[in-house]
């Protein structure tokens, strides 16, 4: 059950709270999920739209502006473990004629747990470079938005045929809760204002 006009931890309306239950065979009982993500600002309505994978559920918060006014976020908590897996955000992607790319993410950023980063809808057989960060510093770049800092560049990747680009990484045992990662991939195409397109810039934040 979620809240998006509750006022949570913040005495703010909109910040948005989650509850879950049980069935214990009589009636549905509170269970341990519950609260807001301790990351979620105030009046983003956290829980405006749901979504369930499994024990893995997906709290949107629309309102969310951490990367741009209403840019919107959604935050995974896992029911089993009882704890918030990652957020995601986007924003700060440049489009050709043909579109924007775009990137999905399967797994958790827990430690040492693998995730894939999908690089989809972009021009087949064509160079890429992918920019990694620890904080959005939206500068321009190429016509379009450099999201992250440049902490990491990724050059020499290529999408297939398809267009697609799969990437698997885990994140280190070092790497403690609550570390946010900004990610952006930029890809070679004359649909491009500059001869490059780019996707969202994506924050994933490891589990709390």
């Amino acid at each position: 059950m979620t809240s998006p006009a509750d006022a949570g931890s913040f005495s703010t309306a909109n910040v948005g709270t989650f509850r879950t239950f049980e069935d214990d065979g009589n009636a549905f009982v509170p269970a341990s999920g519950s609260g807001v993500h301790p990351l979620s600002a105030p009046t983003n309505r956290l829980g405006e739209c749901v979504a369930l994978s499994g024990p893995r559920l997906a709290l949107g918060a629309p309102l969310d502006a951490t990367l741009g006014p209403n840019a919107g976020a959604a935050y995974v908590y896992d029911l089993t473990r009882t704890s918030w897996l990652h957020a995601l955000h986007a924003a700060d992607g440049l489009a050709g004629t043909g579109g924007f790319p775009t990137l999905a993410i399967e797994g958790t950023f827990c430690p040492d747990d693998p995730f894939w980063i999908e690089l989809d809808a972009a021009t087949p057989s064509a160079p890429t470079f992918w920019i990694a960060g620890l904080s959005h510093q939206p500068t321009p770049l190429l016509g379009g938005t450099l999201g992250p800092t440049p902490d990491l560049f990724l050059p020499g990747l290529a999408t297939d045929g398809a267009g697609k680009t799969l990437l698997a990484a885990s994140m280190p045992a070092v790497v403690p809760p609550a570390v946010e990662v900004f990610l952006q991939a930029w890809v070679q195409t004359p649909s491009g204002p500059q001869g490059y397109v780019a996707t969202d810039t994506y924050r994933m934040v490891t589990p709390l």
